[in-house]
């Protein structure tokens, strides 16, 4: 079976790449449309079968956010709340679509009100099961990358600040072209965000700034 996504998250994931994005079908105008799933865009995050599934880097540096992929050989793989995971074939550039509010706002998720169930950086291992989702696509009036200094870390972390849905978040930013080309502490307004669940860390499920849009 093969699947077209729109790429939303083009991130760094350990020496790798986290790639994922949204359900699109051509229509008989040639447009791409989105597909729904309850209400929502359906996400689609391809994987590999190595221990975390993330794409080699060779593989994905020619991908970048707003491209159209073909996944060819779509195969479902889901992994409890990354229930978008899907193991793939090969992954293929057909298009891609412009840098347009119109475009990017059939791409929002409107219908959850918080990020994965509660409004802080992370989410707990005993309430992640009870998720079946880990990527959303949110718009957001303002986004400030800014730079937190770790002791032992002389480069720092780049997060971003942001409100959503009157609550106030700040999460670490692993988009790696936005990571390269940003102004640090710049204010963006608007801007749009792919937000992802990552992986179990000691006890939590970390919420990770995986795709930024500035239109």
């Amino acid at each position: 079976m093969d699947k077209h996504i729109i790429v939303l998250a083009n991130s760094k994931k350990y020496s790798n790449r986290c790639v994922a994005g949204i359900e699109v079908n051509r229509g008989e105008n040639s447009n791409w449309g989105v597909v729904n799933n309850e209400g929502c865009p359906k996400w689609i995050r391809p994987v590999t079968n190595t221990e975390h599934g993330a794409i080699p880097t060779s593989y994905a540096q020619n991908i970048h956010i707003l491209d159209v992929l073909e996944v060819k050989g779509y195969s479902p793989s889901p992994n409890g709340y990354q229930s978008e995971n899907a193991t793939y074939q090969t992954l293929r550039k057909v298009a891609s679509i412009g840098l347009d509010q119109d475009n990017l706002n059939f791409l929002v998720d409107d219908q959850h009100r918080n990020i994965f169930g509660n409004h802080g950086k992370a989410v707990p291992l005993e309430n992640v099961n009870l998720l079946s989702y880990s990527l959303m696509m949110i718009r957001v009036e303002w986004f400030q990358p800014f730079l937190k200094q770790y002791e032992g870390n002389s480069q720092g972390q780049l997060r971003g600040r942001f409100q959503f849905c009157g609550h106030a978040y700040d999460l670490p930013i692993t988009d790696l072209s936005f990571m390269r080309d940003c102004n640090v502490n710049r204010r963006y307004s608007p801007a749009y965000l792919c937000i992802s669940l990552g992986e179990q860390l000691k006890g939590w499920c970390y919420k990770l700034i995986a795709g930024v849009i500035i239109t």
